[in-house]
C-alpha cells in the first residue's frame, strides 16, 4: 500500500511528458534522448519560466525517487493485462524518453513504463 500514495505524482508527470513531447520529437530522436538530460532544470527554466520550472523538476525528482523504489520492491516487474512484463532499467533516471512514451506499439512492449507503473499500482489497489 505504500506505493499507491505515489499515483497523483506519476500521473501529473506522465501527462506532462505527453504533453511537452509526445508531438515534438520524433520516435527516433526519443531513443537517443535521456530523460534526464529532457529534465534539466536549466532547461525547463528557459522553457517554462523559474516558478514551474522548479516544481516540474521536484515532481521529476519525486517521480524518480517513487519509481525506482517500486521497481526494486517489485523486481523490476509490472502486471499488466494478466501479463508480468519486465521493465527494461533499474533507474527511471537513466532511461531514453521513448521509454516513458506512449507509442502505437501495446504498452508491454518495452516503452510506455510510466503507464505501466500507473496501470499495476491502480489494478494492485484498486
Amino acid at each position: 500500500l505504500e506505493h499507491v500514495s505515489c499515483l497523483p505524482d506519476l500521473i501529473e508527470f506522465y501527462i506532462f511528458i505527453h504533453k511537452t513531447f509526445r508531438h515534438v520529437v520524433t520516435r527516433e530522436e526519443s531513443f537517443n534522448m535521456n530523460l534526464r538530460d529532457v529534465m534539466d532544470e536549466r532547461l525547463l527554466r528557459a522553457r517554462f519560466g523559474a516558478v514551474h520550472a522548479s516544481h516540474l523538476y521536484s515532481l521529476f525528482l519525486r517521480v524518480v525517487e517513487k519509481v525506482n523504489l517500486f521497481l526494486t520492491a517489485n523486481e523490476n516487474r509490472v502486471n499488466f493485462e494478466c501479463e508480468d512484463v519486465a521493465l527494461p532499467f533499474t533507474d527511471l533516471m537513466e532511461v531514453s524518453l521513448i521509454q516513458v512514451l506512449s507509442e502505437a506499439e501495446h504498452p508491454s512492449s518495452g516503452h510506455d513504463s510510466l503507464f505501466l507503473v500507473i496501470s499495476d499500482l491502480l489494478m494492485r489497489y484498486n
